[in-house]
């Protein structure tokens, strides 16, 4: 390297060893979404458990939930520090029948995030998923309790 006038430049100072610094080539980011129960119909006061798996650990902070495609949300429940987070929901009357529950969205509200041991934020855009064999039903037809049929009886 040399300036306009063809003077070679000093680097004996250039060559530093930076003992504290790291550079993180991965990207933390959702690899898989699994429910459990996975298949079935869920009913009011049914619990499921949906489970984001990352490529790699990752700590939460906070408490991000999870958007369903049935009106509900699913809050953080555990795996800080590990490559699996939970999040549970209970089936409410309030909630949506359908077909089949997903993911809508990670909702990181109120200051939540998930990042990895370095700082870096969490790609989520793998946590939307459709669980195809897995139904929500919250309107409930209750039992009816059999009667004892009547009979009118006329006098002759």
């Amino acid at each position: 390297i040399k300036d306009a006038s063809g003077v070679a430049a000093n680097l004996s100072g250039a060559v530093k060893t930076f003992s504290g610094l790291q550079i993180d080539p991965v990207l933390p980011a959702v690899t898989q979404a699994t429910a459990s129960p996975g298949t079935g119909t869920e009913h009011v006061g049914d619990t499921v458990t949906l489970t984001l798996g990352f490529n790699e650990a990752v700590k939460v902070s906070g408490t991000p939930t999870l958007s369903l495609n049935n009106g509900a949300t699913a809050t953080y429940v555990g795996g800080s520090g590990t490559s699996a987070l939970n999040f549970r929901t209970t089936v409410a009357s309030t909630d949506t029948n359908t077909s089949a529950l997903a993911i809508t969205g990670v909702n990181l509200t109120n200051g939540a995030s998930i990042k990895d041991a370095s700082g870096v934020a969490a790609n989520l855009a793998g946590a939307v998923k459709t669980f195809s064999g897995l139904q929500i039903a919250t309107s409930s037809t209750a039992p009816t309790t059999p009667t004892t049929p009547t009979t009118t009886t006329t006098p002759t």
